[in-house]
C-alpha cells in the first residue's frame, strides 16, 4: 500500500501574514495561529493553534521546483506502467489552475501538464528501442455533468480517434462514468481519446480543451473555472528487440479542481451562485469520501455520491500513485479557507492506495514464441526419435492421402487379411479412431442399403447405392475434360473456355501498339520527328502531350523542332539546364540504388549461409548432448557432454549479429536513396512538363514565326514556385530566434501560435 503524496504550495503575495502563517524550517511543517478574540462578557475557549506536517511546503516555489518536486516522479512511474494522479484542491484564486497549465503565452512559466508532455516525448526520443504510443482525453464535470473538451476536434487523418470504453462521441453532451467488474477500472463511455504523435500535437489538444472550458468572473478570481477538469494521458509501452511481448500501459491524471468558493466574498448571483453551490457540493463530497477512506473499519465507501467522486476512484483508494498540491492563499483575510484547505490536505494524507504494475503480454509476440517453441520441441522429438530407430514416425496433421492408405489398411485388418497394426504415435492412435468410426458409419449405410434392396425387389443393390451415392460426387465424371461453352464442374465459377495451343497467334500478326497521344505521323501531315531530348521534341513525348493541347502554330516539323531547340539555347536555358541537371543526377542516384541493391542482395545471401552454418553447427551440438545423455543413462564416460556453446559457435553468432547489422545500415541506404531517387524524377517531370508548357505559350504566340528573330517570352515566376510572403517569412525568423534561445520551447511555441491563430479566426467569424 502507497500512501499518497500531499505537498502545500503558498500564491506568493506581497502581504504575507508571516505573523499568522509558520513555516518550519524543514519546509514540512505548517503552524497557524489565529488572534484571540477579547470579550468580557464570556470565555473564549475557541482552539488558536494548529499544526500540519506534509511531504513538502513549496513557499515561493517556481513552476519548475512544483513540478519536479510533486509532478515528475509521478511521470516517470507512468513510464513504467504504473498509473499516476497529481490533484490541485484549494481555495478559488489560490493557483491551482496557473499551477496545472501555467501561462500559456511563456515557455518559463508553463505548468505541470506542459512540462509532463515534455518529459514524455523526452523518454520517448532518448529511448528508440522502445514502442511508445500516447493518447490524450479532456473532460470536464461542470454543474456535476461531464462533457468531453475535445469532442469539436475532428479525427487525424490515417487515424480515427476512438470512444474509450464505448461507442459515442464526446462533444460535449452529458457521458456516462463505466465501472469494470473485474478490475474495477473507471473508464467514461463516449469519451474521446485522440492520438498524439508529437509533443507540438498535445499541446495542442491541451490548449484546445483549455479553450473549451466554462470560465467567469468574480471579486476573487477574474478568470474562474467553473468546473473540474481532468486531463488524461494513455501511455503504451513495448519494446521493440526484446521477444518478451511484455506490453506495458498506463493513465496519468493531470487534475485542476475548481475551487471552494464562500458567496459572501465572490459577491455572486444568479447562474454563478449556482455553480458556485454545485463546486461546493462536489468538494463536500469529496472529502466526505476522503474521511471515509482514512477511517477504519469503515465498510461503505461513498464513491458514487457525485460524478467527482465516481471518477477519481482510481486515483483515491485504488491501482494509482496520486498526488495533491494544496494551494493557499497567504494573506490574513483568507485564514478560515487557509485552514479548512490545510485539514483536508493532512486528512488525504491517511489515505493509502494499492499501486501495481500494469504488464499484460502481446499476443502476436506470445503466438510467435510459442511457434518457436513448437519448432524446437519437434526437432527434439525427432532426433529423440533418430536415436530410437522410428524413422517412420510422422507427427503432422494427416493428409487425405494418408488417411486413405490407413483406412484401408483397417479395412484389411476386419476383413482378416492383414496383421494388427502397432500404433507409433498418439497421433497415429487418434487418427486410427478416427478412420474407424468412418468405417463403422459406412457399414451402417451398406446395412441401410441391403434393407431397402430387401423392400424393393425391383431396385438393385447398385441401382440404390448408386441413388445414394450420386448427390454426393455430383454428376459427371472427374476425368472428363469441359469443353468449351460448357459449365465448368469442377470450379462451379462460370463456363470453360479451352485452351489455345502453344503455337496459336492471332489473323493478321502481332500489331505494335501506337504510343499514347501520338498518332503515327504521315509525310506532310505535321506529325513529330524523332530526335533527342536535348535537341529534338519526340523524345520528350511530344509538345502537347503533357497539357492535353496541340500546337496552334500552322508551321511544320522541321520548324517546330528548330523554334524547340533555339528556345531551349535562349528563353529555355534556364529552364532546360535545370532539367539536364536533374537527369543527371538520376542517373547518379540509379547508380548508386544498384550498388546499395548488389550490397543488400550479398549481405543477405551472407546471412542466409551463415544461418545455415550456425543451424548446423546447433545440430551437431544437440547430437553430441543427445549421446552425452545416453552414455549417462547407460553408465558410459560422456566425453563432450558438458559442452554449451563451443568458439567457433560463438564466432558464428557474433559474425551473424554484425552482418545483420551491416545489413539493416545498407537496407536503410536503399530505402534513403529510393527515396530521394522518387522526389528528384517527379522534379525532373515537373520541370519538363513546365518547359513544354512555356514553350507551348510562346510558340503558340507567334515567337517562332521567323527563326532568324527570336522573341524572349515575357518574364514570369518559375510554374509551381513557392515564394514565401511577409507573414510566413516573419515565422520563419522568429522560429529560428526560439530554436537558438530554447531549443526545447519550439513545440510550446508553435502551439501556443497556433492556438492564438484560432482565436482570432474564430473572432473574426
Amino acid at each position: 500500500m502507497t500512501r499518497i503524496t500531499v505537498a502545500v504550495r503558498t500564491r506568493p503575495t506581497a502581504t504575507f501574514a508571516s505573523e499568522v502563517i509558520k513555516i518550519q524550517s524543514d519546509n514540512r511543517g505548517i503552524v497557524v495561529e489565529l488572534p484571540k478574540e477579547h470579550a468580557d462578557e464570556y470565555v473564549n475557549n475557541q482552539t488558536l493553534t494548529f499544526s500540519w506536517v506534509f511531504d513538502a511546503v513549496l513557499h515561493n516555489a517556481s513552476q519548475d521546483a512544483v513540478y519536479a518536486r510533486i509532478a515528475a516522479p509521478a511521470v516517470a512511474d507512468a513510464l513504467k506502467g504504473i498509473n499516476g494522479t497529481v490533484l490541485m484542491y484549494g481555495q478559488t484564486g489560490s493557483g491551482k489552475t496557473y499551477t496545472t497549465i501555467g501561462d500559456m503565452g511563456t515557455f518559463k512559466y508553463r505548468g505541470i501538464v506542459p512540462r509532463a508532455l515534455a518529459d514524455v516525448y523526452a523518454y520517448i526520443e532518448a529511448r528508440p528501442e522502445m514502442e511508445v504510443s500516447v493518447s490524450i482525453s479532456y473532460l470536464e464535470v461542470y454543474n456535476d455533468q461531464l462533457s468531453d473538451l475535445l469532442g469539436a476536434i475532428p479525427a487525424p487523418a490515417g487515424s480515427a480517434a476512438r470512444a474509450y470504453s464505448g461507442g459515442g462521441g464526446g462533444g460535449g453532451g452529458d457521458l456516462q462514468i463505466c465501472e469494470d467488474g473485474k478490475s474495477g477500472e473507471i473508464s467514461v463511455k463516449g469519451l474521446r481519446v485522440l492520438p498524439a504523435h508529437s509533443e507540438q500535437a498535445a499541446l495542442a489538444l491541451l490548449f484546445e480543451g483549455e479553450s473549451n472550458r466554462a470560465v467567469a468572473f468574480h471579486e476573487l478570481n477574474k478568470a474562474s473555472t467553473r468546473g473540474h477538469a481532468v486531463l488524461t494521458v494513455y501511455l503504451t509501452a513495448r519494446s521493440r528487440v526484446e521477444s518478451s511481448g511484455r506490453v506495458l500501459s498506463s493513465k496519468l491524471n493531470l487534475v485542476d479542481l475548481a475551487g471552494s468558493e464562500r458567496l459572501k466574498k465572490t459577491a455572486t448571483s444568479g447562474e454563478r451562485m449556482a455553480e458556485s453551490m454545485a463546486i461546493n457540493r462536489s468538494l463536500s463530497y469529496l472529502e466526505q469520501l476522503v474521511v471515509a477512506l482514512g477511517s477504519k473499519n469503515r465498510s461503505h465507501l461513498p464513491y458514487r455520491q457525485s460524478k467527482l467522486t465516481h471518477l477519481l476512484k482510481d486515483a483515491i483508494g485504488g491501482n494509482c500513485k496520486t498526488a495533491l498540491v494544496a494551494c493557499i492563499y497567504g494573506e490574513s483575510t483568507h485564514i478560515e479557507e487557509t485552514v479548512s484547505t490545510l485539514n483536508f490536505a493532512s486528512r488525504v494524507m491517511r489515505v493509502t492506495n494499492a499501486v501495481t504494475v500494469n504488464a499484460a503480454q502481446d499476443q502476436s509476440m506470445v503466438l510467435r514464441r510459442l511457434e518457436a517453441e513448437n519448432k524446437q520441441l519437434r526437432q527434439e522429438l525427432a532426433m529423440h526419435d533418430s536415436l530410437a530407430s522410428r524413422s517412420r514416425v510422422a507427427y503432422d496433421a494427416y493428409t487425405e492421402a494418408q488417411r486413405a492408405e490407413l483406412r484401408e489398411r483397417l479395412r484389411a485388418f476386419l476383413n482378416g487379411g492383414a496383421p494388427s497394426i502397432e500404433p507409433e504415435s498418439v497421433r497415429m492412435m487418434s487418427e486410427m479412431l478416427e478412420q474407424m468410426k468412418v468405417l463403422w458409419v459406412g457399414l451402417k449405410l451398406e446395412l441401410q442399403q441391403r434393407t431397402a434392396a430387401d423392400a424393393h425387389p425391383t431396385r438393385t443393390l447398385e441401382a440404390a447405392a448408386a441413388a445414394l451415392v450420386e448427390p454426393v460426387g455430383g454428376a459427371g465424371d472427374a476425368g472428363e475434360t469441359a469443353t468449351v461453352g460448357e459449365l465448368d464442374a469442377a470450379r462451379s465459377a462460370g463456363i470453360a473456355i479451352g485452351h489455345a495451343p502453344d503455337s496459336a497467334a492471332p489473323a493478321g500478326g502481332f500489331e505494335m501498339p501506337t504510343r499514347r497521344g501520338l498518332t503515327s505521323p504521315t509525310p506532310g501531315s505535321g506529325g513529330f520527328a524523332s530526335g533527342d531530348e536535348s535537341g529534338g521534341m519526340g523524345g520528350l513525348g511530344g509538345l502537347g502531350g503533357l497539357n492535353g493541347t496541340a500546337l496552334s502554330s500552322g508551321a511544320g516539323v522541321a520548324d517546330r523542332n528548330e523554334a524547340f531547340a533555339l528556345y531551349k539555347a535562349h528563353a529555355g536555358a534556364e529552364a532546360n539546364g535545370q532539367l539536364l541537371e536533374a537527369k543527371g543526377a538520376q542517373a547518379r542516384l540509379r547508380q548508386m540504388l544498384r550498388a546499395h541493391a548488389e550490397r543488400v542482395n550479398g549481405l543477405k545471401a551472407q546471412i542466409a549461409a551463415e544461418t545455415a552454418a550456425l543451424e548446423s553447427k546447433r545440430a551437431e551440438r544437440a547430437r553430441i548432448e543427445a549421446r552425452a545423455a545416453s552414455s549417462a543413462r547407460t553408465g558410459a564416460a560422456a566425453d563432450d557432454g558438458e559442452l554449451i556453446i563451443d568458439e567457433e559457435e560463438y564466432a558464428l553468432l557474433k559474425a551473424l549479429k554484425a552482418r545483420k547489422a551491416d545489413y539493416r545500415a545498407a537496407h536503410d541506404a536503399h530505402a534513403h536513396t529510393s527515396a530521394e531517387l522518387k522526389a528528384l524524377t517527379d522534379r525532373a517531370d515537373s520541370l519538363r512538363a513546365s518547359l513544354l508548357a512555356d514553350f507551348n505559350d510562346w510558340f503558340a504566340s507567334g515567337g517562332g514565326a521567323s527563326l532568324d528573330v527570336f522573341t524572349p517570352p515575357p518574364e514570369k515566376l518559375p510554374r509551381g514556385a513557392d515564394v514565401m510572403d511577409d507573414d510566413e517569412a516573419f515565422d520563419m525568423l522568429e522560429q529560428e530566434r526560439v530554436r537558438e534561445a530554447e531549443p526545447d520551447s519550439l513545440a510550446f511555441f508553435n502551439a501556443t501560435k497556433s492556438m492564438k491563430k484560432r482565436g482570432k479566426a474564430l473572432r473574426a467569424v
